[in-house]
């Protein structure tokens, strides 16, 4: 419905409000433009989806973005640590290490199991601090606090346990790369920041391929 204002030309002005038929003078538009301007609405409407698009894909939000711990692990040459990796001790017992990343690569899983003793833990970015952390608990109930870093030596974890018992263990875990596909693992004491002359355990792990639920978590 319109009204004439101009001979040959029909302007829209009737609109709904509140059930009502109101007259809206100042918004009326030409009947014969109407087509138009819904066209142009829509061209304007996909343009602004566009930039959301692109401002999404900018942010990361839809790409992967390097994280912080990734860019730390990468710096320091130690990307190679991430996989599956069993080794065997002199008792002939079979220990399994697992390292996995997850969540963008915001964070490390780690799992340990050897004989009765399995560990759980996950390692992480302080962002404030650019410093890499890990949390992690056994099935003994020991809560574990590490900082890493790495040297010369390798990948290095400076590693603090609490016991159920009320005691507190300090040590040093040492990894290096010593092949393709092999790495060895050195268990230093720590007594107030002096390693212990030799270590207390010494682990030779080979990498295999990553298996069920390890090979879906690994990003």
């Amino acid at each position: 419905m319109g009204v004439t204002f101009e001979r040959g030309r029909t302007y829209a002005g009737m609109i709904t409000q509140r059930g009502r038929n109101v007259w809206c003078l100042r918004q009326m538009i030409p009947l014969e433009n109407t087509e138009k301007a819904a066209m142009s609405v829509r061209e304007s409407v996909g343009r602004m989806w566009m930039v959301v698009l692109a401002m999404v894909l900018l942010s990361g939000g839809l790409v992967h973005a390097e994280s912080m711990l990734e860019r730390l692990v990468l710096m320091s040459g130690s990307e190679w640590v991430a996989g599956r990796w069993v080794a065997e001790t002199d008792d002939g017992e079979t220990a399994t290490l697992v390292y996995c990343w997850e969540l963008d690569k915001n964070m490390i899983s780690v799992r340990f199991e050897m004989h009765d003793y399995s560990y759980k833990g996950m390692i992480y970015c302080l962002p404030y601090n650019e410093t890499v952390t890990e949390v992690g608990v056994d099935n003994k109930g020991s809560v574990s606090r590490c900082q890493w870093d790495a040297d010369y030596y390798g990948a290095t974890s400076h590693r603090q346990v609490n016991r159920v018992d009320g005691q507190t263990e300090s040590m040093v875990i040492v990894s290096a790369e010593t092949g393709k596909d092999a790495m060895k693992m050195e268990v230093y004491g720590d007594d107030y920041g002096s390693l212990s002359s030799k270590p207390w355990a010494t682990l030779n792990f080979k990498r295999q391929t990553l298996k069920g639920q390890d090979a879906d978590q690994q990003q």
